[in-house]
This record gives structure tokens, sequence and C-alpha cells, in this order.
């Protein structure tokens, strides 16, 4: 969608704007590469790199960029707490409705669609790392229970197990 604007909006810059969401692109797929491969400096450099050219490439796709604000804020909030990703994702989709609309020489209205599809994309994002993340918290600690939790110390007393929090009841005679 991007790509597409540069080239409808023409002008001297269309080979210039194609080469950066060209780049930008290229950087997504190593900071997905690296967020996979746990290699954190790899994934932050180029997620820096992408938000570099996403700023670099607005005056050429003018709102349409927002599209790759997508992308970065997408890559961005599962590495966040819940308050803060909130906040990132509304920061930037307000912006995604708002810079458009305050930039006279792109003579469009608010961004509504890109603003839409930025929280949304954002959020749902999250929400399947989060789901991700707890999965994988529940079976490393299922993988590492050596057997049943410890005995209850009494009647009406219930034990737990410290690595996966199972519990045991008494038993009735």
């Amino acid at each position: 969608m991007t790509a597409v604007a540069v080239v409808q909006d023409g002008g001297p810059g269309v080979v210039v704007g194609c080469v950066l969401v060209a780049v930008f692109s290229c950087c997504y797929v190593v900071t997905a590469v690296a967020g996979d491969r746990k290699a954190t400096r790899v994934f932050w450099w180029s997620l820096g790199a992408q938000a570099v050219l996403f700023l670099a490439a607005l005056p050429f796709a003018r709102a349409n960029a927002f599209f790759l604000a997508t992308v970065v804020v997408s890559c961005l909030v599962p590495q966040l707490t819940g308050r803060a990703a909130v906040r990132v994702v509304l920061g930037a989709g307000l912006a995604a409705a708002v810079v458009p609309w305050v930039v006279p020489s792109w003579q469009s209205g608010p961004g509504w669609t890109q603003a839409v599809a930025l929280v949304f994309t954002a959020l749902m994002v999250y929400a399947f790392a989060e789901a991700i993340r707890r999965t994988g918290r529940w079976s490393r600690r299922a993988r590492k229970c050596s057997g049943s939790p410890p005995r209850p110390s009494g009647p009406g007393s219930r034990a737990t197990c410290t690595t996966c929090s199972a519990t045991r009841s008494p038993r009735s005679p």
C-alpha cells in the first residue's frame, strides 16, 4: 500500500520513496528473524532502522506511510508491558489520524483508515503475543514439575507445588 502511494504520487522522489520502502521491508525481515532467534541487539537495531525509514518515507508516501508505522508498532508492542503498549498504540494511532490532516501540503483529511489499521493490528499482535507468552510459561512450569505436589500438613490444609502451582487437598478417610 505504501509503495503504491509513492508511485501514484509521482514526482522526482518516486525512486527514492520506493527504495526506502524496499529497505524497510528488508529491515522487517531482519527484525522478525532476530525476534525469533532472541537476538536482542539485532532486533532493536533493525526496529530502530525501521522507525527511521518510516520517518524518511513520510514525504514520499504521505498518509500511507503510516502503514509502515503499523509494522513498527506491531513489532514493538509485544516487547512492552500492558500500559506502555496501550500508550504507544494509542499515541501512534492518534498521530496516524491527525498528522495527515494537519500537514497542509498533503491535502488530506484525517487518516482514519491508517489509524484504525494501526490500532487494530498492533493490539491483535499484542494479544497474540501475550497469549503465547502465557502458554509458554505454563508449559515450561509443567515440564519442570517433578511429579505431584507435596502432601498437605493437616486436615483442612492444602499443599501447593512450588514448580507448577498445582494444589493437593487432604484425602478424606
